[in-house]
């Protein structure tokens, strides 16, 4: 049976589930309020642990930030014309981001050229950017996949330059990839145990 995903449609505006409260109000208390921001890791290691207390795959966590950066405005200022603490549940007609899949490459010196490049869900370039810089910057793939083109020498210097763009085949990346190979192996492991 396929997981239900946290995902809507962009038409569906209707207002938060409690389980969409509850994630939005547990970010808004690591982000301790503020709006969240792509230009610093910070937020991005935020969200990673609302990616771990929920089990959310890595489409789902950046759907959640997305969410919470569309909507946190609305809720704001709500809350600060009935002078009540945040309150997600009081959004009558929610935002809801357009997941597009896009594909971010840095150029990193290496007394040579190579590529890294991100496959990274976001309901914004910007929003991409952010998943594949906190990916990038603790070299695991918690956001996106993460492919690392192959050099012979040289050491890893800093990077000089990105590219991002709208990746140009959605369906070709899947959320749970790396767990999916680790499915087949196991059965080819399996299989061949029988032969």
């Amino acid at each position: 049976m396929a997981k239900k995903t946290l995902i809507r449609n962009p038409g569906d505006t209707q207002p938060f589930n409690k389980l969409e409260v509850h994630i939005l109000t547990t970010l808004e208390n690591l982000l301790k309020g503020e709006q969240f921001s792509t230009e610093t890791d910070e937020d991005m290691f935020e969200l990673f642990e609302i990616k771990k207390i929920y089990g959310l795959s890595k489409k789902e966590s950046m759907y959640v930030a997305s969410l919470y950066q569309y909507n946190r405005d609305i809720v704001n200022e709500i809350s600060s014309t009935s002078r009540n603490k945040m309150d997600w549940s009081s959004v009558e007609e929610v935002v809801v981001p357009e997941m597009k899949l896009y594909e971010v490459e840095y150029y990193q010196d290496v007394s040579a050229v190579r590529v890294i490049s991100f496959d990274v869900w976001g309901g914004s370039d910007d929003m991409a950017k952010g998943g594949a810089s906190a990916d990038f910057f603790v070299g695991k793939s918690h956001f996106s996949t993460m492919k690392v083109g192959e050099i012979e020498i040289g050491e890893d210097m800093d990077v000089y330059d990105s590219d991002i763009n709208i990746h140009w085949n959605p369906q070709h990346v899947d959320d749970s990839l790396l767990e999916n190979k680790n499915i087949i192996k196991k059965v080819l492991n399996e299989y061949r145990r029988k032969i």
